[in-house]
């Protein structure tokens, strides 16, 4: 049975980014993977894929994608993707993808109601499908990589990521304390240019840097430590004045201020080397040496009394330094931080450590500390798309007919969908004289049972309507059911769908004989007032490159599609059109074998063509279907199974359904109610009765 939320997410989700982007974002639905395509030299999206999901998947499946595509269109409408391009350090891009995630699902959240729904639900899924999975695995790094992107996600305010991370923060060892100081702006970002800045503030602290003081109230000026606690020229540094009323400050001076070893001295020339996100100063420290020392030291100076003084203006200053002066606060202070950074982490300015416990401490910092700014790599939605193509995968794996895209389908008027030359006005008279004679009685039959059935009548035993006089000897007997209704057939409150098989083996005279069936009919229920339909149904190949990817997939991932070509359904005459010299010149062309005929899927084509009568607004569906055979196409679906399910749900949703053979018993096999027709001259017998019949039935 077709999952309705399936079938609703496809038919609306193309129109609905639109609408959501406010662009020209495209939206396919192709294939098992969930990617976003950028523009190579804007770095703008210009393209977001989702799984064409089976008609199976389930609720949970159906959810992840919707919130998928709306967090993929938050990046579309708040990403500035001017000030990424800019970025070329991996470890920093990593760390901003993963800070604009969270803001731009913030800006949904506010900008459309229904988003934080759909959002909570694809965060749900990226936790059970992806984190979950990776603490089962046991790999630390990996626990690493992804429980970090969560605890960002909490620390900028995520409730549900809070709630998840509760009892998971031991993973990531002092990585909540480091990172918390930056918690009240990460959760307040408002542009693309705010998230990198946290960005950068993160990997400083991963790397070693001290975590930004807590905000508090500002220190007066002849408070601030006017460079004590900083190295002089020589390397040795000035002890920090113990002040009882700034013993916080003058510890964090400490943690700052610790002499360096030669080797944390190497460790920090190679943290250096990793940050090339201001290439310019590393080039002008090289070309200055030692000469650049005072020049750092007031650098330092400045960044003490920042950190000591306003802690609440951290980022700020950092963004100021970097932007402004072109020297990077990352790298300013690095020398005399990040050689403290074990002392930082234990919150002491002692420097008495066990030489074992240092040893252990030094090797768990390379690991989640120097390192951790290159193990959180990919951000949510990177590892989102991959739990969504394995999701779907493996669901695809047990569907019965599974599609790669129904994007290039084609369905349409003839002529707009070029399915062949529109025949002249002599092949139109030729057509049109073939049959016009049988039309006149089949419209007398038909109307006269129409008229009979829809004639009004007055039915008695109401307690409230029009007073009928003869039933008003009840009340001597307490019955007051002495009222009669009005009550009225509306047998033309029905709408028809005639389906046309446009297969190349309906070519040879079989085409020209349920073309000339269909517009004998549609005449003849056009004069009754009848809401009608003709459509036909074929296949033609897909572009090229989509044959191939879909044996790529069966090939990598184990699915099998059901089909390799795209659906071709020409529509002859739309619902609410006239039989005009238009309509008559495409059925007259394809009956003269006109059109590009090639094979059938007929499950797929009459579902589509049941949906087109079912957003009709008559209250009794009829759909005639006019074929000679088999389903037959390239593919891997049992397309007879998939035709036989398919009319068993279409007559399920109250559609009544015939199958017309063309020339073929084929149809007996498919449809409850079928007919046998070889020659024309049927029509006016048969088919016209079979009719009949469907519409009387159609007005109960």
């Amino acid at each position: 049975m077709i999952n309705r939320d399936v079938e609703t997410l496809r038919q609306s989700i193309r129109a609905i980014t639109q609408i959501l982007t406010e662009s020209n974002v495209k939206v396919t639905q192709r294939g098992v993977d969930a990617y976003t395509k950028c523009n190579a030299r804007t770095g703008v999206i210009e393209e977001i894929n989702l799984p064409y999901l089976p008609d199976d998947a389930s609720e949970q499946l159906i959810q992840a994608v919707q919130g998928y595509l709306d967090h993929e269109v938050g990046h579309a409408l708040f990403t500035d993707f001017s000030v990424i391009k800019s970025v070329t350090d991996d470890s920093t891009k990593s760390l901003h993808n993963i800070v604009e995630d969270a803001f731009v699902e913030r800006k949904m959240a506010e900008k459309f109601r229904g988003c934080a729904y759909n959002l909570g639900n694809v965060s749900a899924f990226y936790r059970e499908k992806y984190l979950d999975k990776l603490i089962a695995d046991g790999d630390s790094d990996m626990i690493k990589r992804g429980l970090a992107v969560a605890g960002i996600r909490a620390l900028s305010g995520q409730q549900s990521f809070i709630d998840y991370m509760d009892d998971k923060w031991h993973h990531l060892g002092d990585f909540k304390k480091k990172i918390e100081p930056l918690s009240a702006k990460l959760s307040t970002t408002q542009s693309t240019k705010d998230c990198l800045e946290m960005a950068k503030q993160i990997k400083k602290i991963l790397h070693g840097d001290t975590p930004p003081a807590q905000p508090g109230p500002p220190q007066p000026d002849d408070e601030s430590d006017d460079g004590e606690g900083e190295p002089d020229e020589s390397g040795t540094e000035t002890q920090p004045s113990s002040q009882p009323d700034a013993e916080d400050e003058s510890e964090n001076d400490e943690q700052e201020n610790e002499p360096q070893s030669a080797e944390e001295e190497d460790e920090d020339e190679n943290a250096e080397s990793e940050e090339p996100e201001d290439e310019s100063e590393g080039a002008e420290n090289e070309e200055d040496g030692d000469s650049a020392d005072e020049e750092e030291s007031e650098s330092d100076e400045n960044e003490g009394e920042s950190d000591s003084s306003e802690g609440d203006n951290d980022d700020g200053d950092s963004s100021e330094g970097h932007d402004e002066d072109g020297q990077s606060d990352d790298e300013s202070g690095e020398d005399d931080e990040s050689g403290n950074q074990g002392e930082a982490d234990e919150g002491e300015g002692e420097s008495s450590v066990n030489p074992e416990e240092e040893e252990e401490e030094e090797e768990e910092e390379e690991e989640s500390g120097t390192s951790m700014a290159d193990i959180v790599a990919g951000g949510l939605n990177g590892n989102l798309g991959t739990c969504l193509a394995e999701s779907v995968a493996e669901t695809a794996k047990s569907s019965d007919y599974l599609i790669y895209t129904d994007e290039f389908d084609k369905i349409g008027p003839y002529e707009d969908i070029d399915f062949g030359r529109l025949a002249n006005d002599r092949e139109v008279s030729t057509f049109e004289d073939a049959v016009q004679h049988m039309m006149a009685p089949i419209e007398k039959d038909i109307e006269r049972a129409v008229c009979a059935k829809s004639a009004s009548t007055h039915t008695g035993g109401f307690r409230s309507g029009k007073l009928h006089a003869a039933a008003l000897s009840r009340l001597k007997f307490g019955d007051d059911r002495v009222f009669r209704r009005k009550q009225i057939n509306t047998t033309k409150d029905v709408d028809v769908e005639l389906v046309i098989d446009c297969s190349g083996s309906m070519s040879h005279g079989k085409i020209a004989l349920a073309a000339t069936a269909a517009f004998t009919l549609s005449t003849v229920l056009e004069r009754l007032g009848i809401n009608n339909e003709v459509i036909g149904f074929t296949t033609a190949e897909s572009p090229y490159g989509v044959y191939e990817k879909m044996r790529e997939d069966e090939r990598n991932l184990g699915v099998r599609y059901a089909r390799y070509r795209k659906i071709v359904m020409p529509i002859f005459k739309r619902f609410g059109e006239k039989m005009t010299m238009t309509v008559k010149k495409r059925l007259a062309s394809v009956a003269g074998d006109n059109g590009e005929m090639g094979d059938n899927l007929d499950g797929e084509s009459v579902m589509i063509a049941a949906k087109r009568l079912m957003a009709q607004k008559g209250k009794g569906k009829i759909m005639i279907v006019l074929s000679d055979g088999m389903p037959a196409s390239y593919g891997n679906a049992d397309l007879n199974h998939h035709l036989r399910e398919t009319v068993r749900q279409i007559e399920a949703s109250g559609i009544n359904v015939v199958g017309i053979g063309i020339n073929s018993k084929a149809v007996e096999s498919f449809y409850s109610k079928f007919i046998l027709v070889e020659d024309i001259s049927q029509l006016p017998t048969v088919v016209a009765r079979q009719l009949k019949q469907m519409l009387l039935a159609g007005a109960k």
